[in-house]
């Protein structure tokens, strides 16, 4: 069996692939009831088919291959060319016109598995597997970039975020901090000007006593006066000299309390006002507790008194040696690191 020439084969193909399926319905020609619409639908179906098959692969084709390719093209040219030359004044027109429709709707069933193997080989030599394999790998490797890139973005917004929730904790506290150290300065305030009061009131006192003791070495009993009104004058300016001195006493210690408490309630406003200067100062996490933990012991620890003196059991020497131990310590380490 001779093989068709491949330029037979290739102009029955083409016939069919540039076949233009929208002249079949020819409704002017026969009107609606004789039109051949419902054949459009099929043939695009199976011209479809036949456009699978690239023209510059037929000389690549089998003998077989090319006269199946030639023989169905031809067969269902055929019948489209009969549809194109129906007359609807052939006689049982009606008749004819279905049993064209029904071939074209039954010719996809036997074209398909003659024309389905070619198609494949051509699908096998048309596409670039290894391309396309190429391209697949070149995109997935693209997506992994693109994931790591994303990623290390949202891992930088994270630790920027980290950072920006860590100043907002850390202005929150300083500003909570410088809020918190107006109550001892309202403390001090008050027991300033209380102890401006008792300081008057100590000099007027002292005074008071000066001027009696003055009168007390210069009033003296008349001589003619009896023993027990000697001893009674005596015992009278006595008591009233020792009253004075123990009300002078007294104010002075109050004004020394006053005065205490005033100093006292400062210092822990500084404190609490410098302390957050300190722990920035240090690198250390020890140094930084070794700070908060003398703030507090400076602000909450019970004070001396101007009434009560009260040894203290702890050696400030040796705390604030170990503080600067601690601190000299942090900073020289942050030194070491930067």
């Amino acid at each position: 069996m001779s093989a068709p020439p491949i330029e037979e084969v290739e102009e029955s193909l083409r016939r069919i692939q540039e076949f233009d399926s929208s002249k079949l319905a020819q409704r002017e020609k026969l009107g609606g009831e004789l039109s051949f619409e419902k054949a459009v639908q099929p043939t695009d179906r199976i011209i479809s088919l036949f456009k699978k098959i690239p023209v510059t692969i037929l000389d690549q084709l089998s003998t077989a291959m090319l006269q199946q390719i030639k023989q169905q093209a031809d067969t269902f040219y055929s019948e489209l060319d009969e549809i194109l030359s129906f007359s609807s004044n052939q006689e049982n027109p009606g008749p004819a016109r279905k049993n064209l429709i029904e071939r074209v709707r039954n010719r996809y069933d036997s074209v398909f598995p003659v024309l389905h193997p070619i198609i494949a080989y051509a699908i096998s030599q048309t596409v670039d597997f290894q391309n396309l394999e190429d391209k697949g790998r070149a995109a997935v490797q693209s997506i992994q970039d693109r994931a790591e890139t994303l990623q290390d973005d949202l891992n930088k917004q994270k630790s920027d975020a980290e950072n920006i929730l860590a100043d907002i904790r850390r202005t929150a506290a300083e500003q909570g901090v410088s809020q918190e150290a107006h109550w001892f300065k309202r403390e001090a305030d008050k027991h300033e000007t209380m102890s401006k009061g008792w300081k008057r009131a100590t000099l007027a006192m002292a005074v008071i006593l000066a001027l009696y003791t003055a009168v007390f070495f210069v009033w003296h009993p008349d001589a003619d006066a009896s023993l027990a009104e000697t001893i009674q004058f005596i015992s009278t300016k006595l008591l009233i000299f020792f009253t004075l001195a123990f009300l002078l006493f007294t104010a002075a210690r109050v004004y020394a309390a006053n005065n205490h408490n005033c100093v006292v309630n400062r210092h822990r406003q500084n404190a609490l006002q410098t302390f957050q200067a300190l722990v920035d100062a240090t690198v250390s996490p020890e140094a930084q507790d070794v700070v908060l933990n003398h703030a507090a012991s400076c602000i909450f620890s019970p004070q001396e008194t101007a009434f009560s003196k009260t040894s203290n059991s702890q050696n400030p020497g040796v705390n604030i040696s170990m503080m600067e131990m601690f601190l000299r310590r942090g900073i020289s380490g942050g030194g070491d690191g930067a």
